[in-house]
């Protein structure tokens, strides 16, 4: 396990993606036709971390504030429910399905909301080699709403963002690109645990982004670096 406060965290975060599969031979378009309304508010973060050359852990995170809670009856407690499934595609063209799965959490509650963070995550057959395309669907079965999620699995190689793992000190993963000054993180890899890498420090004051469809020609990016580790 490697700590490395936010300036040390930039060229890991240039290496990028997600990943998974098992094998099928026939096209396939996923039919989550069950609940037709969209749920934007319901806002998932998700995270894919590749922990072995054939397995990759989707992570998910999502605020219980803008879910429904309802109870049977008046004997019982106030619940939330929602169901989180994925599929996984060869490409998005062929769309040949290689695996799929799903999780069911439940959220009991009072009758004074608790407001907090409902977080877990998937397990998905991967092998290391290729890029995938992952479909996620989010459900709120109480208020029988859904978001739909797609995003890219890269396990082209063990060097990809997807095979590091960054958290905060107290172990809570990091979905974002961006830390504050002062940060401290832990990076895992499970799947690179006997290599050894070096940390660049790059230290840039960046100006303010120009305006939409500018021609401002931007300045060339030294990659040489401050300091290493």
């Amino acid at each position: 396990m490697l700590k490395f406060t936010t300036y040390t965290l930039f060229s890991l975060l240039i290496l990028s993606a997600f990943a998974h599969c098992t094998s099928s031979k026939e096209a396939y378009h996923s039919k989550e036709n069950l609940y037709k309304k969209t749920n934007q508010e319901l806002h998932t973060k998700l995270l894919a971390y590749h922990i072995s050359d054939s397995v990759t852990q989707i992570y998910f995170s999502f605020d219980n504030e803008n879910l429904l809670y309802k109870r049977p009856d008046t004997t019982n407690s106030f619940y939330a429910a929602v169901k989180i499934k994925y599929f996984t595609y060869t490409n998005a063209k062929t769309r040949q399905l290689l695996d799929s799965g799903s999780v069911t959490i439940l959220d009991r509650q009072s009758d004074k909301l608790d407001l907090k963070n409902l977080r877990g995550s998937l397990f998905s057959k991967c092998r290391i080699g290729q890029t995938y395309i992952c479909e996620v669907f989010v459900f709120d079965l109480n208020k029988k709403t859904k978001i739909p999620y797609v995003f890219t699995i890269d396990k082209t190689t063990s060097g990809t963002r997807q095979s590091f793992l960054i958290q905060k000190t107290e172990g809570s993963n990091i979905y974002d690109y961006y830390l504050k000054a002062g940060d401290t993180v832990v990076i895992k890899s499970f799947i690179n645990a006997e290599n050894n890498f070096v940390v660049d420090y790059f230290k840039r004051d960046f100006p303010i982004a120009p305006p939409p469809f500018s021609l401002v020609e931007r300045a060339a990016f030294n990659y040489k670096p401050d300091s290493f580790l």
